[in-house]
């Protein structure tokens, strides 16, 4: 027998068993590995979750620092032109309620992905010193303040100094900035509104829930105005919400508004007359939101 020969068959055959076993591997691929991933082999994304983030931002104008918290939604890992809500207070629970939360809650309620900042912690800690600090920041003078020109520099420090540290860390769509707040600080808002100029227009919407107004002089939105005396030559459309509840009474700010005739200004003004100031806050943050970013709002959606 030639061994030679013998050798090369033996060898050709288990050949053929080699190829006929990966064939036979290759046909129930499925019953022993997974499915490659897509793309190339690379693993699906992880699902995408929102965070929540508090920084100390020092204040060249005012000298002093505030905490500052910041919402990213989930929708921020696959969307960079989302709207940026900044609110004031409401960092800290007060009466049983933290503010920035109650936001969050809105949007997700409502279907509005968007930044939420929270600016300073006033009101949670209602010391007298506190209160004088909360006084200086968001009281202009004519309208409960103390003299100074705190009102103005905070003003500065959430419009400059806040949205350009956000601006600079979070991608988000710069004409669709929103400030909301209640009580003290919604008259920071309103206030805000009249100060916005037409080459450097910061915020395009505004919500004021039930702001107390009891310390202001019945001229003062008029000197405001003469003041600023551009605010009339702002060609971009900013929205404004504003409402009070059964203890306040701001239907002269509804008038003054109205007679003033902005074109460019489309407004939206609730009286809750079955609410107290507290109880008026959340609604109107929701209404507000809905009309700033033209959410239908149903019948059953109304609080």
């Amino acid at each position: 027998m030639n061994l030679k020969a013998t050798f090369k068959l033996s060898t050709r055959f288990i050949g053929l068993i080699i190829i006929s076993m990966t064939f036979m591997l290759s046909c129930g691929t499925d019953a022993i590995d997974p499915t490659p991933p897509p793309d190339g082999g690379i693993d699906p994304p992880l699902p995408p979750s929102s965070q929540t983030l508090t920084v100390e931002l020092f204040s060249e104008f005012i000298s002093e620092s505030y905490k500052v918290r910041i919402y990213l939604p989930a929708a921020y890992e696959t969307n960079k032109n989302l709207p940026v809500i900044y609110t004031l207070e409401g960092i800290e629970e007060v009466d049983g309620i933290v503010i920035f939360e109650e936001i969050i809650e809105i949007s997700q309620r409502i279907g509005l992905d968007a930044i939420i900042v929270a600016i300073g912690n006033h009101l949670a800690a209602p010391t007298p010193e506190e209160g004088a600090k909360r006084r200086r920041d968001f009281f202009p003078n004519g309208c409960g303040g103390d003299g100074s020109d705190g009102h103005l520099n905070f003003y500065k420090y959430v419009s400059q100094e806040v949205v350009a540290y956000i601006d600079e860390k979070y991608e988000n769509d710069h004409d669709s900035r929103s400030l909301i707040a209640g009580g003290w600080g919604a008259v920071f808002t309103t206030v805000s509104m009249f100060r916005e100029v037409p080459e450097n227009l910061i915020f395009h919407g505004f919500a004021s829930a039930d702001p107390l107004f009891e310390g202001c002089q019945a001229s003062f939105f008029e000197e405001l105005i003469q003041q600023n005396t551009t605010f009339s030559d702002i060609s971009e459309n900013i929205k404004f919400h504003y409402a009070e509840s059964n203890l306040v009474g701001i239907g002269w700010l509804n008038t003054f508004i109205e007679d003033q005739v902005y074109s460019f200004l489309d407004v939206d003004y609730e009286v809750f007359e079955d609410k107290n100031h507290e109880e008026s806050i959340k609604p109107s943050f929701e209404q507000g939101l809905k009309f700033i970013y033209n959410i239908e709002q149903t019948n059953a959606d109304q609080p």
